[in-house]
């Protein structure tokens, strides 16, 4: 999840990529039902990227630059996104975005929590 800042409001943004994650991570219908919950309650909104494409096309050349540490797609969008939205926050537990995993132009993937 992205945590995009703005001076008149914070919000939480989530991403396509981490819905099929999550489901596969919370196989059972109440956890469903939790996850569902949390999202309407906090309204979190799906990321809407203006040019779907391009992202696609910095997701894999993100994916390729880290190949050998094995991240997956949901790894990949949140550190192309974060790399696109500048005053975001990403919102992960993978211990591999404080130590290995960096955005497209190579900073640091600023983090929600720590």
């Amino acid at each position: 999840m992205c945590r995009a800042s703005t001076r008149a409001a914070k919000s939480l943004t989530g991403t396509d990529a981490l819905v099929p994650r999550s489901r596969f991570l919370l196989p059972h219908r109440a956890q469903c039902g939790r996850l569902r919950r949390f999202l309407a309650e906090f309204s979190i909104s799906a990321y809407q990227s203006e040019d779907e494409s391009q992202l696609w096309l910095e997701v894999f050349d993100w994916l390729i630059r880290y190949e050998e540490h094995d991240p997956d797609w949901a790894d990949g969008y949140l550190a192309a996104v974060s790399g696109r939205e500048g005053g975001s926050r990403v919102w992960t537990y993978d211990h591999e975005f404080r130590t290995t995993w960096r955005r497209p132009d190579g900073t640091r993937v600023p983090l929600a929590v720590s």
